[in-house]
């Protein structure tokens, strides 16, 4: 803290050692959570803009891939736009942070002492966007960081001590190099605040982000983490889409971007193939419960090689064969699997079996958990039901579902059952995976988390 007892502002010397009394907090968000601008297309990935996801939409499949491949570039945007999502909401960012005062205020502790406001102009923008709020999609992170921001920093607290900040980071990568980048956004962040430890809190796969940061030395920097939905041992949905794709029949419900993820099997597939981080949503050999089972009676627990196991075009291989083909529907052409497409999907799964093993028993010692329960989640592929086809229509009877989960996460995996003396596993009734922030008492959970982390930090003896 400075001497008038203000945040030290970004960038300013700070005059002394190591600030114990100021721990930013540093949000990771899930997988699609950041907004993206990716080289070569003419459009962003922009959940909060509709128009620019009805492009999306409208892609042919080999389009979709080449904009989506991993050996393309992006960088995150971080620019706050107003816009209207895809289900109509408003997306205003600037309005959203100007209708709390409380964020105003923060806001100035960052100025110099004696700043008039109007030199202050839009001191509240400007931090904010610093922080790297406006990479994260508004209509997923909104409440989460502004509660984050205002709760953690009462007025009866004598500054700002728990700076929010997002960790936006391109999704389609490995979360073994966003991890790498992680690590070394908390070390400027640090630097920056003259801080001993930040407090990560994660969602979704920004817990494998997180887990694989600590993995690279990112461990005694960091104070704690509230992982929440996390994936820990991958998502059994992201299994069971190879072998149904993520149409509307096998998903339960309508979503425009399942339309881009792939709603037959071969388009998801070719899909994954080009991708990273996603593939490395599947099921870890780490998974506690059977998550599939063979006409023979083979599950996950009789396979120990299980990555190995997936890059096989026989159950419970996940690949396609060379020369598969079905016909996409009208905004696509007819598509043929080619040798390249096999070993581009090959490869991703192997590398996401690397990653998986890379963080095996990766946690840290004051970890929290915050999970939703009690909703319809895939937690088997049961091989004797159903029948595959070759684009996954009628192919739904495989996926055995429970009242287990968050709807994309089961709870024995949003559980991080590794963790055998959490400082919290907390599962809220209801919460829904991609919009459990908006879940009443569901951010409060985190919070309280946070706060007694703060107030204590020893971890669980």
């Amino acid at each position: 803290m400075g001497a008038d007892g203000r945040a030290q502002p970004v960038g300013s010397d700070g005059h002394g050692t190591a600030n114990s009394r100021i721990v930013p907090v540093i949000f990771v968000p899930g997988v699609m959570g950041t907004r993206l601008d990716i080289t070569g297309t003419v459009f962003n990935w922009d959940p909060d803009d509709n128009a620019e996801m009805i492009r999306w939409t409208q892609q042919g499949r080999r389009g979709l891939m080449d904009k989506l491949n991993v050996s393309t570039t992006a960088t995150v945007e971080l620019e706050f736009d107003a816009n209207l999502n895809a289900v109509g909401e408003s997306v205003d960012p600037i309005a959203d942070i100007r209708a709390r005062p409380r964020l105003k205020a923060l806001a100035a502790t960052t100025l110099p002492p004696g700043t008039n406001s109007r030199a202050a102009g839009n001191i509240d923008v400007a931090v904010f966007k610093a922080r790297g709020w406006g990479g994260l999609v508004w209509s997923f992170y909104a409440s989460v960081l502004m509660d984050l921001e205002e709760k953690l920093n009462p007025p009866t607290s004598a500054g700002e001590d728990h700076p929010v900040y997002a960790f936006g980071y391109d999704w389609r990568q490995s979360s073994r190099s966003n991890g790498k980048l992680l690590k070394d956004h908390i070390t400027k962040i640090k630097n920056d605040h003259k801080a001993e430890k930040v407090i990560i809190v994660s969602h979704s796969m920004g817990g494998l982000v997180t887990r694989s940061a600590m993995a690279q030395g990112a461990t005694n920097d960091i104070l704690g983490v509230v992982h929440t939905v996390i994936p820990a041992d991958g998502a059994v949905v992201a299994y069971r889409r190879f072998f149904t794709g993520a149409s509307t029949a096998a998903e339960g419900k309508e979503d425009a971007i399942n339309n881009i993820l792939g709603p037959t099997r071969l388009e998801y597939a070719l899909t994954q193939s080009v991708l990273r981080g996603p593939v490395e949503l599947l099921p870890h050999p780490s998974y506690p419960d059977i998550f599939f089972r063979t006409k023979d009676g083979v599950t996950n627990k009789d396979v120990p090689n299980l990555f190995p196991a997936y890059a096989s075009d026989i159950p419970p291989g996940i690949l396609y064969k060379k020369d598969e083909t079905f016909d996409a529907g009208a905004l696509s052409f007819e598509l043929v699997v080619s040798q390249a497409d096999v070993d581009n999907l090959r490869t991703k799964i192997l590398d996401a079996g690397r990653f998986a093993q890379s963080v095996v028993g990766v946690f840290h010692a004051n970890t929290s958990l915050v999970l939703g329960d009690l909703l319809i989640t895939d937690m088997l592929v049961d091989f004797n039901k159903g029948k595959l086809t070759a684009s996954g229509a009628g192919s739904e009877g495989i996926a055995f579902k429970l009242e287990a989960g968050d709807g994309t996460v089961p709870a024995p995996s949003a559980r991080f059952l590794t963790v055998k003396k959490p400082r919290d596993r907390i599962a809220v009734k209801g919460a829904e995976h991609a919009k459990c922030f908006r879940t009443p008492g569901f951010t409060g959970f985190v919070i309280k988390a946070i706060q007694n982390l703060i107030a204590d930090p020893k971890p669980p003896s």
